[in-house]
C-alpha cells in the first residue's frame, strides 16, 4: 500500500495560488488558455486528495481551501485588466472585445481556415460602432454563419485542425523546401516519440490531462477560430514531456535488450 504524501497547508495553498496565478497570466498572454481552468481545478482537486494535510474539518475542508486559493490567485491576476476594460469599455471583458472578429475570421462566407481579416478595413464595422457593439455583431454574425451553413462550418473545423497540426508551416511566406524539410526532420520525430510517450504512460490518466490535454483543448478552439501551427506551439511544451518519456521508454527498452544478450 503506497503511503499518502504529507504536506503543510502551507504547501497546499501556495501550490493551488501559483495554479490560479499561472492560468490568470497565460490567459492574458492568450486568451485559449482560459478553458483550461476546468481541467486545471480537477487536477488541483485531485492532487490535494491525494495530500495528507492536518486541517480541521477533514478533507472536504482542504478540498474548499484550496479552491479559494486558486481562484484568489486567478482574480488577483485578472482583476487590474478586467478593471481596466470596464473602465475603457464600459462593460465586464474578463479577456478582450477582439474575439468576436476572430470568431467571424474563421465563419464567414470567405473563410478559408486561415486568418484572413481584410474585412475589418473593408467593412469598417468599428467606424460605424463601439467596440464593444462591433464585437459583438461580428460574433453574432459568425454564431448565424455557423447555424445556417452546418455543412461549410464542419468543413471548414477539419480544414483548421489539419491546418493546426501541419508538420510544415501554413503560410507561403514562411515556406520553402529547407525550412519544410528541417520542420519535418523535427516534428515527424517529435510527434512519433509523443505518441509513444503516450502509450507507455497511457495508465495515468491525470498526467496524460496535464501533458496532452493543451493539445486537444487548443485543437478543439481552433477549429472554431482561425488554424495555423503557430497557435500549436504553446501546447508543444507540455507535449515535449512525453517525447521524452517516449525516447526514454525505447532507451530502456534497448538497455534491457543489450543486458539480454550479453548474459545469453
Amino acid at each position: 500500500e503506497r503511503s499518502v504524501p504529507v504536506r503543510s497547508t502551507r504547501a497546499v495553498l501556495l501550490s493551488s495560488f501559483s495554479c490560479g496565478v499561472a492560468i490568470a497570466a497565460g490567459t492574458l498572454v492568450r486568451p485559449g488558455w482560459l478553458p483550461w481552468c476546468l481541467p486545471a481545478v480537477v487536477l488541483l482537486m485531485w492532487a490535494t486528495r491525494r495530500t495528507s494535510v492536518a486541517l480541521k474539518g477533514g478533507n472536504r475542508a482542504v478540498l474548499l481551501v484550496s479552491l479559494l486559493a486558486f481562484l484568489i490567485g486567478f482574480v488577483a491576476v485578472m482583476s487590474p485588466w478586467v478593471i481596466r476594460n470596464r473602465q475603457v469599455s464600459g462593460h465586464w471583458v474578463l479577456t478582450s472585445l477582439w474575439s468576436g472578429p476572430s470568431l467571424y475570421d474563421g465563419l464567414n462566407a470567405q473563410a478559408t481556415g486561415a486568418s484572413d481579416m481584410t474585412f475589418i478595413d473593408e467593412e469598417k464595422r468599428f467606424e460605424q460602432l463601439s467596440e464593444f457593439e462591433a464585437n459583438r455583431w461580428y460574433s453574432e454574425q459568425a454564431v448565424a454563419f455557423a447555424r445556417q451553413n452546418p455543412g461549410r462550418s464542419l468543413e471548414l473545423a477539419m480544414i483548421k485542425a489539419a491546418r493546426f497540426l501541419s508538420l510544415t508551416p501554413n503560410a507561403d511566406s514562411f515556406s520553402n523546401q529547407f525550412v519544410n524539410l528541417a520542420c519535418l526532420v523535427f516534428y515527424l520525430p517529435f510527434f512519433a516519440m509523443a505518441v509513444w510517450g503516450l502509450w507507455v504512460t497511457r495508465g495515468n490518466f491525470f498526467l496524460i490531462l496535464i501533458l496532452a490535454g493543451p493539445l486537444v483543448q487548443f485543437l478543439l478552439v481552433h477549429m472554431v477560430f482561425v488554424g495555423s501551427i503557430r497557435y500549436r506551439l504553446p501546447v508543444e511544451f507540455p507535449l515535449s514531456i512525453l517525447a521524452a518519456r517516449g525516447v526514454l521508454a525505447i532507451l530502456q527498452r534497448v538497455r534491457v535488450d543489450r543486458q539480454s544478450l550479453t548474459m545469453s
